[in-house]
């Protein structure tokens, strides 16, 4: 049967001459691999627009239960993305939202909570006068929320001690000493308003030690390795940015 959604790529891989297998993320179907026949052409004219990982479109696909490789058939840019396609450091932060996505939902079943997350932290990486570090830990955060493994926050916290997240509890604890205050500032974010979260600005001081906390706290809860992304390299050379 054929389907309209509104979808995200993920991610895409040329096939043969002319085909690509795309695989995307819908709101209605979850997760899909797709086959575009048409993708390329040698006589240089395209059936579909070029399909970069991150772009948000409404996809027409041919659905047959069961099959691995569905057909997508057509497809249409349903927000723009000029900031993101001219901007390599927003690109990098583009990059490894995906990465995350990829490695930690795995089930192919629709989630529209998982969907409206990753297209409203897509959206807000475009936005020109959007803090970019702040809408990725935010994007992190609430992805855990939804995936059931947000840290605890601590409790009854006396004046003068930081916090540290103790990856194996699962939550944030009070100490008289510690070795970085990263886990003060993932207290306060914790405690924030989701949407408060993206605006809120992270000392750079800080951001590296948050960074490395999160994805620890990933590669425990889902048995992935989430420290080997292809992009965080690169990404950790753009803090200061």
């Amino acid at each position: 049967m054929l389907v309209r959604t509104q979808a995200i790529v993920l991610r895409t891989l040329r096939y043969r001459d002319t085909s690509g297998i795309i695989s995307l993320y819908t709101r209605e179907h979850g997760r899909l691999d797709c086959i575009a026949k048409g993708l390329h052409s040698k006589a240089g004219v395209r059936k579909f627009m070029p399909l970069q990982p991150g772009l948000r479109i409404e996809a027409l696909v041919y659905l047959k239960p069961g099959r691995d490789l569905q057909l997508l058939t057509e497809c249409s840019l349903r927000a723009p993305c000029y900031q993101v396609l001219n901007d390599p450091i927003r690109q990098i932060y583009l990059q490894l939202v995906l990465e995350i996505f990829v490695k930690a939902v795995q089930e192919h079943e629709p989630a529209p909570d998982l969907f409206a997350l990753l297209d409203d932290s897509l959206a807000e990486l475009d936005r020109p006068d959007g803090l970019l570090y702040p809408v990725f830990i935010a994007y992190l955060l609430e992805l855990m929320r939804l995936l059931g493994f947000l840290p605890l926050p601590a409790e009854a916290v006396p004046p003068g001690w930081q916090i540290v997240l103790r990856v194996e509890a699962g939550m944030l604890e009070a100490v008289k000493q510690a070795p970085n205050a990263a886990g003060d500032w993932l207290q306060h974010l914790i405690t924030l308003p989701s949407g408060q979260r993206r605006t809120t600005p992270i000392p750079k001081s800080v951001r590296a030690e948050i960074l490395t906390e999160l994805l620890a706290f990933f590669s425990h809860h889902l048995h992935t390795d989430f420290n080997n992304l292809k992009s965080l390299r690169i990404f950790e050379e753009l803090f200061s940015a």
